[in-house]
């Protein structure tokens, strides 16, 4: 099973690539999976089945993350499936994974909550880890924060104005060893329909190095308003292009932020990442980011705001 494990690569006719890796997944298997991929195109995308593996070594997983890391930064992507019924010889998403025939993954108490959460609302929720991570990278605040994945998932609509979300718990390093500290936090991503400004948003006076905002922005100072001092005193607000960005917080939006729960809020121009601290998100305080997130789109869902 490790010499001759029968993993086999097959283009489609769409140029993405499905990978099927079997039998014994560890370090002397690492060649022959770097054989199978060397003629793979940088912005392809890869779908890498593990369900026919008896083992995943932790190096031989750690090389697969590495090349899903390459294809990301090249424009492609890799999707891993096939794990679901591989044991973990610990909790580091890495460790080796063995398969386990009559195994049959239990959700955690945390997931039932989430799940019946999800149910109880209309969304949908998928437990199931989530190896491509693009979509969180466009945002400066994971530039320099290696993501390791994302699970939990619950994905909805706001329908008044017909928008896509997800709510996700992400693993993350501070730094770009994987012996850095790791953060486990419960972010959301709103898929917007429109341009708007690059930004970021957060409470005024934190000095904790996790948000790291001169790294973020360098060279940006912080926009007050003077016609709202206590929202500039309230707030911390950096952003590509302080014209664009002053004609987006408009009296309404600064008014309504003023007397709400303060949430780190980060644009990127097509998606808005909000999360409220680094840690995962009890069910109440779901409910909350969602609340907070639909009633801001409908401060700014109509404005025909365009980034220069």
């Amino acid at each position: 099973m490790i010499f001759k494990p029968g993993s086999t690569i097959n283009q489609q006719t769409d140029g993405a690539y499905n990978l099927k890796i079997k039998g014994i997944a560890n370090f002397m298997g690492i060649l022959p999976f770097n054989k199978l991929i060397k003629d793979i195109l940088p912005a392809a995308t890869v779908n890498i089945d593990l369900s026919k593996t008896r083992l995943v070594g932790m190096t031989y997983f750690e090389n697969i993350i590495d090349f899903l890391q390459e294809q990301d930064r090249a424009g492609g992507a890799v999707n891993i499936t096939g794990l679901e019924r591989h044991v973990s010889s610990s909790g580091h998403n890495r460790s080796l994974k063995i398969m386990n025939q009559p195994f049959q993954p239990k959700h955690s108490p945390r997931q039932t909550s989430l799940s019946n959460f999800a149910g109880e609302h209309g969304f949908r929720f998928n437990r199931q880890v989530a190896w491509n991570t693009s979509s969180l990278r466009n945002f400066q605040f994971f530039e320099i924060r290696p993501i390791e994945r994302k699970d939990n998932r619950i994905t909805g609509t706001y329908l008044k104005n017909n928008i896509n979300w997800e709510i996700a718990d992400v693993t993350f390093h501070e730094g770009a060893s994987i012996a850095d500290e790791i953060y486990h936090s419960t972010v959301q991503v709103v898929f917007l329909p429109m341009e708007i400004p690059k930004f970021v948003l957060e409470k005024e006076g934190i000095v904790d190095r996790i948000f790291d905002r001169i790294m973020a922005f360098s060279g940006y100072m912080d926009i007050d308003f003077h016609l709202y001092p206590n929202f500039s005193k309230q707030f911390l607000l950096m952003g590509e292009n302080e014209e664009e960005i002053r004609k987006f917080f408009t009296k309404e939006l600064i008014y309504f932020l003023e007397h709400e729960e303060v949430y780190h809020i980060e644009s990127n121009g097509e998606a808005l990442l909000i999360f409220k601290n680094l840690k995962l998100a009890r069910i109440t305080s779901v409910s909350k980011i969602l609340r907070f997130s639909e009633q801001l789109l409908e401060k700014i869902v109509d404005k025909k705001v365009i980034t220069l």
